[in-house]
This record gives structure tokens, sequence and C-alpha cells, in this order.
């Protein structure tokens, strides 16, 4: 009995390691399925009228559809489709685009896409974190996605990193209409050339001593200031027509964590992944990151990890 119970175990502590630790099976799907067909300017009613009639007579003659619920708004049209227990959601899918494409024919000449949204397990974070910023970081947008963001996509089992609560900083260039009426200048051609002016490409290799070395040919504005002196006809300069600065973009909302400015990281694994495993190594790529004296002020707080829940279970 004593060598039963050692036995199984052994093979339990195995299988925690070795078989690939989910928190929801591979395989596993909802029964239903989503349709949205963007349809933008119209009322309600015209919508209803024009899209969810001919879309829902195609949709109510697939086999396995339990209920379907239809919405018409200024957006376009929505169906939510319940499929039966025994359907299968990828026969389901599958029959809901031919289904769709049929009714292309009906609907009005400028509706051009459409999309079906079926459950998977893998569009499912394992993690959603939230990071603290320090106050005195001048660009939190580079340091999430030129630093923090392929570290964490370094890890093995890590599919991708995505974050919410800081836009990317970017030049703007906002023009005086009337001075550039006045002066003629072609807006198409002088971005043309602003475009021109400031790139970067790979431009080769050289080998020497038996290393290679990549080269890149680069052509940036060193500043604003280089920006706002560039001529852009006899006598006149880019800052004479435009005011030229800084905007971050996409700020239209704000995360805060203590009071302090914030991002949320969601963390996505690669589908045949370890969850136990990748959590593990994403919480140490945490505390690693904590420690650096680079980010000083850089903290992590988990609002959610499959992993926890996982190691509490078994």
């Amino acid at each position: 009995m004593l060598m039963i119970l050692m036995t199984v175990m052994v093979v339990g502590a195995l299988a925690t390691r070795l078989i690939p630790v989910q928190m929801l099976p591979s395989g596993f799907s909802e029964n239903w399925l989503w349709l949205q067909i963007p349809y933008a300017d119209a009322s309600p009613q015209e919508v209803d009228e024009a899209i969810v009639g001919p879309v829902y007579s195609e949709l109510s003659s697939i086999e396995g559809i339990e209920r379907i619920r239809s919405r018409a708004g200024s957006f376009g049209a929505g169906f939510f489709i319940q499929l039966a227990g025994n359907t299968d959601s990828s026969v389901a899918y599958n029959a809901v685009i031919d289904r769709v494409e049929r009714a292309l024919v009906k609907l009005p000449d400028d509706v051009e896409d459409y999309r079906v949204y079926k459950y998977d397990p893998n569009d499912t974070p394992i993690a959603w974190i939230g990071v603290e910023l320090p106050q005195d970081l001048d660009d939190p947008h580079w340091v999430i996605a030129e630093v923090l963001q392929p570290r964490l996509e370094r890890i093995p089992g890590v599919a991708n990193v995505k974050f919410w609560g800081t836009g990317e900083t970017l030049v703007s260039i906002e023009y005086d209409q009337e001075r550039v009426m006045a002066h003629g200048i072609d807006l198409r051609e002088l971005q043309a050339r602003l475009r021109a002016d400031n790139f970067q490409m790979p431009a080769g290799e050289v080998v020497e001593e038996g290393r290679t070395l990549l080269v890149r040919s680069q052509s940036r504005f060193a500043g604003l200031q280089t920006l706002r002196q560039i001529p852009v006809a006899a006598g006149l300069t880019l800052s004479d027509i435009a005011t030229v600065g800084w905007k971050r973009q996409g700020e239209d909302e704000t995360w805060r964590i203590n009071g302090a400015k914030a991002v949320t990281l969601g963390v996505f694994k690669e589908s045949q992944a370890n969850t136990l495993e990748v959590d593990e190594q994403l919480q140490q790529a945490f505390r690693d990151l904590e420690d650096d004296k680079r980010f000083t002020g850089l903290r992590f707080h988990t609002f959610f990890s499959q992993g926890e829940l996982l190691r509490e279970g078994i």
C-alpha cells in the first residue's frame, strides 16, 4: 500500500512539471459566436432594414444554432449567435462566414467588411499586470515599448505582451493655413521632402578581423530646433508657417496606481506552454526589473494571474 502511495505521489509530481498546465484545457471553446458588420452614418432603423434582415435570413438556415440575437445602431449591426450544446464551433464559424458572403450581394454597396469572433482560450491573457511608473520618467511609452515589452516577450512560452495607458510621443507639425496659402507652399511636396530627409535604413555589413559589423545609414533630425529651421522657401523656414512641438498620442484616458501614473499589461502565452512555468518566469522578471537601477521607482502589481490560481488549485 505504501509503495502504491509513493508511486502515485512521484507520478503526480512528474506530471505537474512535465504536462503543460493550463487553466483552460486545449480544445475548450464556448458555444457562441459574434458577428460584427460595421456600417457608419446610418440610423438604427436603416441598419435594421438594410443589414439585419438579409443577414438574419441567411444565418437562420445554419444547423446547430439555438438562438440569434441581433443589434442595430449607428455603429452597424451585431449578431450574438448561441450554438446548441453539441455543435462544433469551428464548423459553425465556417458556416457563418459562408452565409454572410451569400448575404453581401443583398447589402448596401458600401458594406465592405465584417468580422466573426470565436472564443479561444489563447486569446485570454494569463496575467494582468499594473506597472506603477516613476514620476520623473520622461517617456513612459519608450520604456514600456522598447525595454519592458521586448524583455517580457523573450521569456520562453510568452507569445506577446500588450499594454494600455501610455501614448507614443510624436513630433507634431501644425500648419498655419493662412501663411501656407500666402506663401504658396505645396504641403504635399513639403511633407514628402520632410519624410525623405528623416530616415534610417540598413546599408549592408562590414567584415573585419573575423567580426561582422552591421551598417546602417541614418539621416535623422537632431531635434525640434533643427526641424523648425528647415528651409521651405526662399527666406522662409518651417517655423514661419507652422508650430512644431511634441505631442503624446492616445492619451484620452489616464491609468493610476496609488496615485501614480501607471500602465496595464496583458501577457499572452503560447498555446502549448506550461502556465505555471511561464508565470514563475514572469514574476522573476518583474523582480529583476524592480532591482535594476536604471528603472528606479518602477513597481509591478499583479491584478490577475492564472498561475496563482493553478498553484492554489494544485
